[in-house]
């Protein structure tokens, strides 16, 4: 605010007198000051606009606009107070006032406060001109509950304003606030009404809020600004006290100021919400709760259900956690659902990956080398708790899955010798397939990585068991590509067959020869797998 300011010089007056008595002079010094009291302070209050300068609402450009008559102009200093009212031409005047500092006052209903300082000089009949000028914009004198206070849940809000406004650019939006809300956009209806004189606003809820929630109060739509708002005159609300946005305020009284665009409340606790029960886990989002080992290692979703709290408060989320083995701790999920609807958590490395949940942003487990991999090596814990602002429910639900589907042959790789192996084949860690021919070694391939033990006894080629078995990528050299290129997603044993055993095409596996990474044995496979040469 421009501030006009006379510097005064105090006028030393010094009289010296030489004092004679009984033949012996002594001088003294006496010193005065002149404390005139016909000073002249005066001056004219005007109003202040501010206009937009161009299609933002960043860059305003202020407007002087005609002199303010009957303002009250109150001068407060050292030596005395006096008031006055400017005329029909917005003029004041002071007269006989001493020198001295003054802090300058001036008021009227429908403007704002003005404040501002005067150094008056010291010199006899000296004058002091100062004019002021006092913003038109409307402002908030008062909000009822106090921004960013504790409310109740049926808390009704009253908003009153300097000066008549135009009632129909207020369109009040509440809005819930932060991860405890139910949904983005979740607003309160709200009913809003006005005094006679268009200066009260009662904003009032048309449903309790929920407990322990935030609230934002905007006075008009979300995406609009308080600059919306105007009073009857078409002069926008100033509500900022930032320079990012808009019309400042510029008195430094009673008024209600914000840097948000809205007013942030929070209401009273409530109590915790209840557990949620039947909970349920399955693949995908299908009907499908068997958690093979394809399933798991492949898949890019698990789905978790549950049913909402019968008893207990509010219930504004869910928090989702997952654990490794029976006794591991619980990792928070990342994400927070609001719905008891299927919750897909996904194991191919995005934002909630159950992998990278257990053991940290970018880690990666392969079940046959590294082993800890959920559902494969152990079981996978799951719970789920509900949510409000006091906190989560006392217990949640909780379910665990593992693998419990036994591997089998695979007969994708063809039934003659003409589709499978492929002659000299070679598998990634050096091991060659040969052809398949009568009396050579038989290859058997699994659906999914198995144990270090193979029971040879229980493999029969023909009518004769196999001599040995072994494991060609056992976990230490796992079968990663070759000809197939899912990573370790079969295990291939070598059979050797006894000398003198006459080969046929039928390949028997019977139930318990192999297990798998969580111990479920082999169904018996008894099928015409291969044609031996």
């Amino acid at each position: 605010m421009t501030k006009r300011t006379l510097l005064g010089f105090g006028i030393l007056m010094i009289g010296i007198f030489i004092l004679v008595g009984c033949g012996q002079q002594t001088p003294q010094v006496n010193t005065t000051f002149a404390a005139p009291g016909n000073l002249v302070i005066k001056g004219i209050i005007y109003a202040r606009s501010y206009q937009r300068s161009d299609d933002t609402a960043t860059s305003y450009s202020s407007h002087t606009g005609a002199p303010i008559a009957g303002a009250t102009v109150t001068l407060d200093g050292s030596y005395e107070t006096k008031t006055t009212t400017t005329n029909a031409n917005g003029e004041y005047v002071f007269e006989n006032m001493r020198y001295g500092y003054y802090r300058m006052t001036v008021k009227k209903d429908g403007y704002q406060a003005e404040y501002d300082g005067i150094s008056t000089a010291n010199i006899s009949g000296s004058i002091v001109t100062m004019d002021e000028f006092m913003n038109v914009h409307p402002i908030i004198r008062t909000l009822a509950p106090a921004p960013s206070s504790s409310i109740e849940a049926s808390a009704v809000f009253v908003v009153t304003f300097n000066k008549a406004m135009d009632t129909s650019t207020v369109k009040p939006v509440l809005l819930p606030a932060g991860l405890r809300t139910f949904a983005a956009g979740d607003s309160v209806g709200l009913t809003c009404t006005w005094t006679s004189n268009d200066t009260v606003c009662t904003i009032t809820p048309r449903s309790a809020l929920l407990p322990n929630l935030n609230y934002r109060l905007y006075l008009t739509n979300t995406t609009g600004v308080f600059e919306d708002v105007k009073d009857k005159d078409g002069h926008v609300l100033a509500v900022r006290i930032g320079t990012s946005n808009g019309v400042l305020v510029e008195e430094d009284g009673n008024i209600i100021e914000d840097v948000n665009q809205y007013f942030m409340f929070k209401t009273n606790s409530g109590s915790l919400p209840g557990d949620p029960s039947n909970l349920t886990l399955s693949y995908a989002v299908g009907t499908t709760t068997e958690a093979s080992y394809n399933r798991v290692f492949n898949t890019t979703g698990l789905a978790l259900g549950w049913a909402t709290p019968a008893t207990g408060g509010p219930i504004t989320g869910y928090n989702v956690y997952v654990a490794y083995g029976a006794s591991g701790d619980y990792s928070k999920m990342n994400v927070n659902p609001i719905s008891t609807n299927f919750y897909i958590m996904t194991t191919d490395g995005s934002g909630n990956d159950i992998i990278e949940v257990l053991y940290g942003a970018g880690a990666t487990r392969d079940p046959v080398c590294s082993g800890g991999y959920p559902f494969l090596n152990d079981v996978c814990r799951f719970k789920v708790v509900a949510l409000n602002g006091e906190g989560e429910s006392a217990t949640g639900a909780t379910i665990s899955g593992r693998d419990t589907l036994g591997p089998g042959v695979s007969t994708d790789h063809g039934a003659s010798s003409t589709a499978w192996p492929i002659p000299g084949g070679l598998l990634s860690n050096g091991q060659s397939l040969p052809a398949l021919t009568s009396g050579s070694d038989v290859y058997l391939f699994f659906t999914e990585p198995i144990s270090a033990v193979v029971d040879a006894t229980k493999v029969r080629i023909g009518t004769a068991t196999g001599s040995s078995a072994s494991i060609t990528n056992n976990n230490s050299t796992p079968y990663t590509g070759g000809i197939w290129g899912t990573v370790n997603t079969r295990s291939i044993v070598k059979v050797t067959m006894s000398a003198g055993v006459v080969a046929t095409n039928r390949i028997t596996v019977e139930a318990g020869a192999v297990s798998d990474l969580s111990g479920n044995t082999n169904p018996l496979q008894n099928s015409a797998l291969f044609v031996l040469q």
